[in-house]
């Protein structure tokens, strides 16, 4: 048979911010073109983009030209027609041809300087940036690596080149489930940025975030709501784009579900949505996720109708993004037809159970697993009701 109607979790119970997210960024020594995360390099684009900052900058998405009139080793030794021409290429998703040229950079940077300079640590630096965005993480480790020790060796204990290449070694090491290498790194970086840039600047707020998708992975979950709600603080008091707001709002409500926190978990949840809707259209992902798990939150804490609610506006936005038949359409359906059953609503958990059936099977096929789960949730409400459809009945 199939189950009463119960609160179902959502589907990706996630953080937000994941620890793929890449803090790294394409240097020439203190002045540097910003890598936004694994993707391509922009400037000024409101995006998800956490990006590392400048040892003399506060600006933390704008592209800096190797052109710029401030002289780095890496201009002076390698050429701007060399560095130009690799970053033109990663800029373009173009990464064996930058990985080619950014290692003949760290070769000629070698040559004229030796094992250790900070133009050397700039080159290794872009050589594992360059892997990480191509996703070869396996090459990108050994070149980090020496990046961040060449950086100690010949730059300040603090420089901020230096906790930028730990940030991106981090991500390296998270990407490999390393994740008490990932732990060390990064906070090895916080100690630097808030040792330069104080305990309230943006920067040190994105590594909590880091160091909190790291705890979460391990499933140190106090922990890592310890370092979101320390990061939210920090971003509170800065111009940071509200959906990051609402990001780091999701990942406190994703723990506070884990640990079974419902009242917390909506609490927060409703302030990341306040946040998002500033910036989302109906529709989008990141809505969707954070209804879904308000919906779940506040059916598990007994506020069926208000989970109802939720589940009615993911519906909408669904369906105005992707159209009725659309699979996630069935999901929400039979979300709400939990809920229904629930407040004693049995007409209609059938109705939307029916409609969930429909969009399933047409999209999945009449022997999946879900459908197949559906049609005895459908079967099983017809019966309890005590007047079966014929269409049921003859199932």
């Amino acid at each position: 048979g199939g189950e009463r109607g119960v609160a179902v979790a959502p589907t990706d119970l996630r953080m937000s911010l994941n620890t793929l997210r890449l803090e790294g960024f394409l240097s020439e020594d203190t002045s540097d073109v910003k890598a936004p995360d694994v993707g391509t390099i922009e400037t000024k684009k409101e995006d998800d983009t956490i990006a590392a900052l400048a040892e003399d900058s506060d600006d933390e998405t704008e592209i800096k030209s190797p052109s710029s009139s401030r002289d780095s080793p890496l201009r002076q030794s390698a050429g701007l027609g060399l560095y130009n021409l690799a970053a033109q290429h990663l800029r373009h998703g173009r990464y064996s041809q930058a990985a080619t040229l950014f290692d003949e950079i760290v070769v000629k940077e070698r040559k004229k300087h030796g094992e250790n300079h900070p133009a050397v640590g700039s080159a290794l630096h872009n050589v594992a940036l360059t892997h990480v965005k191509a996703g070869a993480y396996d090459k990108a480790l050994p070149a980090c690596k020496e990046a961040v020790r060449v950086r100690r060796e010949v730059l300040r204990e603090d420089s901020l080149d230096t906790a930028s290449s730990l940030v991106l070694l981090g991500t390296i090491y998270s990407t490999r489930e390393r994740g008490e290498d990932a732990l060390r790194s990064f906070r090895q970086a916080l100690h630097i940025r808030r040792s330069r840039l104080g305990e309230n600047n943006p920067a040190v707020g994105k590594l909590y975030i880091h160091i909190g998708n790291v705890l979460f992975e391990e499933k140190e979950y106090l922990a890592a709501l310890l370092n979101f709600e320390d990061a939210l603080a920090i971003q509170k008091l800065s111009p940071v784009a509200n959906h990051e707001k609402g990001e780091i709002l999701s990942n406190v409500g994703t723990i506070r579900i884990k640990r079974k926190q419902y009242r917390e978990a909506s609490d927060a949840f409703e302030e990341a949505l306040n946040y998002q809707l500033l910036e989302y259209r109906a529709g989008h992902p990141q809505l969707i996720y954070t209804l879904d798990c308000l919906g779940y939150a506040l059916a598990k804490e007994g506020r069926n109708r208000e989970a109802l609610r939720m589940y009615k506006k993911i519906l909408r936005g669904q369906i105005a993004r992707h159209g009725a038949s659309y699979v996630g359409c069935g999901a929400t359906l039979n979300k709400m037809a939990a809920i229904h059953e629930e407040v004693g609503n049995e007409k209609d958990a059938i109705a939307c159970t029916k409609q969930a059936l429909a969009i399933l099977e047409k999209a999945l096929g009449p022997d999946d697993a879900v459908v197949i789960k559906t049609r005895k949730n459908w079967m099983r409400l017809e019966k309890e009701v005590g007047k079966p459809s014929a269409e049921a009945a003859s199932v």
